[in-house]
């Protein structure tokens, strides 16, 4: 995910490094989940590798037994194969579970009705956790189908307040006093939160200058 891309959907510094932070950690939670797999077929590799040298010192010992020697040959087929199905079935989970938090992170309402309108045969992970092929089809689908998504701001209210006051975060989380806030600060104020700014100047409220 690029900083560039947030910032261009109007978000601040701030929110824009706390998508960022959040999309780590699912890269991060991605890519244990990829080395768990790691270990799980490398274990299962040393096992049928064992197999496959028992094999071969059995098929010394066989000498011109057809029926033993193709016994042994079916054998070592299913071994091969065995080790393929397990190494497909872990891709497999790793790039659902990629995908999955792909879909959260883009704010997907219902995970498996945006699911059903990507094309996964476009998507691919690699060992790092890394999914291609699957943003641009998100972006796409945020355009045409807005309404399955939750929308950036509101997802960002969900993951805890952020500063929006001009001069940066201050030491406390109390907002600036109404009264003191100049006009630069008061327009900054609506454009990046109008609820917020709705609250301090709507209504009775007398606001002191204009957007």
């Amino acid at each position: 995910m690029q900083r560039e891309f947030l910032q261009n959907l109007g978000l601040s510094d701030d929110q824009v490094q706390a998508v960022l932070t959040q999309h780590g950690k699912s890269t991060n939670e991605i890519k244990g989940k990829l080395a768990q797999a790691e270990e799980q077929v490398a274990d299962l590799q040393n096992q049928i590798g064992d197999r496959d040298k028992q094999l071969k010192k059995l098929e010394k010992t066989v000498g011109d037994n057809q029926e033993l020697a193709q016994e042994i040959d079916k054998l070592r087929k299913e071994n091969e194969q065995t080790a393929k199905d397990y190494q497909s079935k872990i891709t497999k989970q790793a790039k659902d579970f990629a995908i999955t938090n792909a879909l959260k992170d883009a704010g997907a309402k219902n995970t498996k009705a945006v699911l059903a309108l990507l094309d996964l045969d476009k998507v691919s992970v690699d060992e790092d956790g890394q999914l291609f092929g699957i943003s641009e089809q998100l972006e796409e689908l945020q355009k045409t189908d807005a309404y399955l998504f939750t929308p950036k701001q509101i997802e960002l209210e969900k993951k805890g307040p952020v500063n929006l006051f001009a001069g940066g975060n201050p030491s406390s989380n109390v907002a600036k006093d109404p009264k003191n806030m100049s006009l630069d600060e008061q327009t900054d104020l609506y454009r990046k939160d109008p609820s917020q700014w709705q609250s301090l100047f709507g209504n009775n409220n007398k606001w002191k200058g204009g957007i």
